[in-house]
């Protein structure tokens, strides 16, 4: 089973539109996440900058996560599609259990 992983960039199937979602925290059937438009400049970089570094990437979603001021979002799994890692799965995450 499939899900996204904390610092991973999904995009929304339910609106297959801009902006993707920078995933912050995962449960069983949900992740919740900031949208990549909110966030600022510098950490879009350190985003970039840390594509295959799945750890940093996960203390990046926590740092934003902590960040009261920014909105989140929590949506179903299977309403994520992997944004960049492991693209070649493009389709939906599936949920725990299927």
């Amino acid at each position: 089973m499939t899900r996204p992983d904390p610092g991973e960039v999904v995009t929304l199937t339910d609106v297959e539109s801009e902006p993707p979602l920078l995933v912050c925290r995962v449960t069983d059937d949900h992740v919740s996440g900031v949208l990549l438009a909110d966030l600022a400049a510098a950490t879009l970089q350190r985003l970039e900058q840390s594509v295959d570094d799945h750890e940093r990437r996960a203390e990046l979603a926590t740092a934003v996560q902590e960040a009261a001021s920014l909105p989140t979002f929590e949506v179903p799994v299977t309403e994520c599609r992997r944004g960049e890692r492991d693209s070649n799965r493009p389709g939906p995450f599936e949920e725990r259990g299927q």
